[in-house]
């Protein structure tokens, strides 16, 4: 895990001769967490708690702002420790990091 200090030097920090692709994950999203292919190095990015991602990250890639689905009736989001986990489970599962011991 890397840790930036605001997401300019996140963005800048990433090589443009490594394919990564760069997921952000909100209520407002159009696409499932489940319908991309994650691979090794792309970077799952979450907002704060209270107030998710700035709309200025939104609408800069709104191809790969993903969500996870749940009744809205019942809540009105995640927490953010849950969401993240469900997330990166998902992605490590499909790069095959959570291959049981045989």
């Amino acid at each position: 895990m890397v840790k930036h200090a605001d997401f300019a030097e996140f963005m800048e920090a990433i090589s443009p001769d490594v394919p990564l692709n760069v997921y952000f994950f909100s209520t407002k999203g159009k696409r499932l967490y489940t319908d991309v292919k994650y691979q090794p190095g792309d970077a799952l990015v979450f907002g704060s708690e209270t107030r998710g991602l700035p709309d200025e990250i939104l609408n800069a890639y709104p191809d790969n702002v993903l969500t996870i689905p749940m009744r809205t009736d019942a809540v009105r989001s995640l927490n953010l420790a849950t969401s993240v986990g469900i997330v990166l489970y998902e992605a490590l599962r499909q790069v095959g990091c959570c291959r049981p011991a045989l």
